[in-house]
């Protein structure tokens, strides 16, 4: 049991249901499975929510398995007048911007080549690096063009387009994707007979079985139908496979009929809003994160244009961190484990040493917070009520609804529960403290 000042634990609950008895168990790494939460007695009787003589306990305590060869993870005491909140799982938001027209909102476009500036166009995006995070680095992506007297607004977006596209490739971390986008909705099916139309993360080839006969080079396409859906263009043609003018840059896709592709007519109309040719930047997740080692980041920019004439810019979508990422809560469970007495040199370590890694790369978690000042274990100066701080949060793993956007868990889980004689830590919790347990978004109980 930890008593020491300023405390913060963090333990990491499995969706799974409860196994102990609520009354008759003794917490135990027999008793407790593996990832399994609890809330007990001083003398580690588990509870209910209808646990005779529950509010009279002066203190209760939170209590994990970690299979029978493993001591119990064991919380602070926790007080009745402890304050607790629960939090569903928010799914997070990368940033979405866009230099010209912007489709989701129907608005902005790019000015008229004859309208720029005499100086060449230049397309800036300032972000902070998350390869340099320690060093708080901001770092610049800028990419420029003069238009020729023989282009068009639309090689100019081309040109540019890629220009940007090559410039970010620089970077250990690539901050976003840079992608075309058209307010035509004038399209014609993909026709030919082609299938298994494989496009590739990464690379400009794609390929496929059979033949399509209605994408000649410069051709502009969609992957599917919607003003929403990213341009691409044909440089090159073969009998089996295309290149793409850029390199494709959504997750690698196999296009099962050639009947899903949208050749697209493109709109070419500039300097009236919610029309013709936009670019659009799409956040990256910070595929390098590991726990302890590359920190969480939301990767954030801010775009702006010069010598464009009227082109506008917008900032569509913000980026969320969400609530409940796994992200998160690796690293937090990286951070408070120094509480417990571990220090953060294993990786000097010869052999190195492994802490308590429960979180799950790519699972989604709710929580429930419990923190207090604590009195009775102050143990550096009684008389100092604001040196004992002491934080407990359970992150309990879920399934994420997106459609509902709310946090499910399994039948009878140790996290999360509803009714009458629950023993799941929200139950308790919500039972046993003065002001209860108050959530923040949805929890379901499966």
């Amino acid at each position: 049991m930890q008593t020491i000042n300023n405390f913060r634990q963090l333990l990491i609950a499995k969706d799974i249901a409860t196994t102990a008895t609520a009354g008759t168990t003794i917490a135990s790494p027999s008793t407790l499975a593996n990832g399994e939460v609890a809330v007990t007695d001083m003398s580690n009787r588990v509870l209910a929510n209808n646990t005779s003589g529950l509010t009279s306990l002066p203190y209760v305590k939170l209590v994990q398995g970690q299979g029978a060869d493993k001591p119990l993870i064991v919380s602070p005491p926790i007080p009745r007048s402890a304050t607790a909140r629960a939090k569903a799982y928010v799914d997070y938001v990368e940033q979405v911007s866009y230099v010209g027209y912007n489709p989701a909102g129907s608005t902005g476009s790019f000015d008229a080549l004859s309208n720029f500036g005499p100086a060449s166009p230049i397309f800036r995006t300032t972000f902070k690096s998350n390869y340099f995070e320690y060093a708080d680095k901001l770092m610049e992506a800028i990419s420029g063009y003069m238009p020729m007297a023989s282009d068009t607004i639309s090689t100019f977006v081309d040109k540019l387009t890629l220009a940007m596209t090559s410039e970010i490739k620089k970077y250990v971390y690539i901050p976003f994707m840079v992608e075309r986008v058209n307010s035509s909705t004038t399209e014609a099916v993909g026709t030919g007979g082609a299938t298994n139309i494989i496009f590739t993360k990464g690379s400009s080839l794609v390929t496929w079985t059979g033949a399509i006969t209605n994408l000649p080079v410069g051709t502009y396409f969609r992957l599917a139908t919607g003003v929403n859906n990213v341009i691409y263009k044909v440089k090159e043609k073969n009998a089996t496979s295309l290149v793409l003018d850029q390199p494709f840059q959504g997750a690698t896709n196999t296009v099962s009929l050639v009947a899903t592709l949208q050749v697209v007519t493109v709109n070419t109309t500039t300097g009236t809003a919610g029309t013709g040719w936009g670019i659009r930047l799409t956040g990256l997740l910070q595929s390098k994160f590991i726990a302890n080692v590359y920190r969480y980041q939301m990767q954030k920019w801010v775009t702006t244009i010069q010598n464009m004439g009227t082109t506008t810019v917008s900032d569509y979508t913000k980026a969320n961190d969400g609530v409940g990422t796994w992200y998160q809560i690796a690293e937090e469970e990286v951070f408070t484990l120094f509480s417990e007495g571990f220090a953060d040199n294993a990786p000097i370590q010869v052999p190195p040493v492994t802490y308590r890694q429960n979180v799950v790369s790519g699972a989604t978690y709710a929580s429930i917070e419990v923190y207090w000042k604590d009195v009775a274990y102050n143990t550096t100066n009684v008389s100092d009520t604001a040196a004992n701080f002491k934080q407990v949060k359970v992150a309990g793993a879920c399934t994420y609804d997106a459609v509902n956007g709310d946090s499910e868990f399994v039948a009878n889980s140790t996290f999360y529960d509803t009714g009458a004689g629950e023993q799941d830590v929200y139950s308790v919790l919500n039972a046993y403290l003065t002001t209860g347990v108050p959530t923040q978004g949805t929890f379901t109980a499966l």
